[in-house]
């Protein structure tokens, strides 16, 4: 706790091997020469439960990295409801979307270009929000994965209104749109499954 200029939280109670590997973890006195890794100090944090001092000015890069070093992963029961709330607003963005695009682009590519930006938008989201990862490092990784699952749910909506198009040629908007809604619930179920076993796995 001195090392770090921190106050132990709570409870707090050091064996003397914890002590020890704090003592080499820094290999020196408080002090302004002090210079810990990030696995250091993650790991002096594990062990100490410590908030910082009234002295401690962190710079705003080790902020954003001690954010992703901290936090902890929701549990499926809440990740399934923020995914749900931002799974319902996309599809109502997607409907939207497509009922505005259709008449100009036709079926097949309204449901496409309409997919696609919600796509984008509710990986972002699901990536800060529901899974709790922040920061740059691994953005365009998850981003190249989710397009991967874009194209499933694409593969499944356009499937839909392809089968529907070939049994009823006639089919209305608004028939297209309940098909559209069936597709996109069950294109949600997995790509729920996929996002949290796959695309943002621990």
């Amino acid at each position: 706790a001195q090392l770090t200029h921190a106050q132990p939280g709570p409870g707090v109670q050091l064996t003397r091997a914890q002590a020890e590997q704090v003592a080499q973890l820094t290999h020196a006195q408080p002090g302004p020469g002090v210079q810990l890794t990030w696995a250091q100090a993650e790991q002096v944090a594990q062990l100490t439960h410590a908030q910082p001092g009234p002295g401690v000015q962190p710079t705003h890069a080790q902020v954003g990295q001690a954010a992703q070093l901290t936090r902890v992963p929701a549990g499926p029961a809440a990740q399934l409801a923020r995914f749900a709330a931002i799974g319902a607003m996309s599809t109502v963005g997607h409907l939207l979307l497509y009922a505005a695009l259709s008449p100009a682009l036709g079926a097949q590519a309204a449901n496409a270009l309409a997919l696609l930006l919600c796509a984008l938008a509710n990986t972002a989201a699901n990536r800060r929000l529901t899974f709790g990862h922040r920061g740059r490092g691994s953005a365009l990784r998850h981003h190249g994965k989710g397009l991967v699952v874009f194209l499933i749910g694409l593969a499944l909506t356009s499937g839909s209104l392809a089968a529907l198009h070939h049994a009823a040629p006639t089919a209305g908007h608004a028939t297209d749109l309940a098909v559209l809604l069936a597709a996109n619930l069950t294109a949600t179920v997995l790509r729920f499954l996929l996002l949290r076993a796959w695309v943002f796995r621990a």
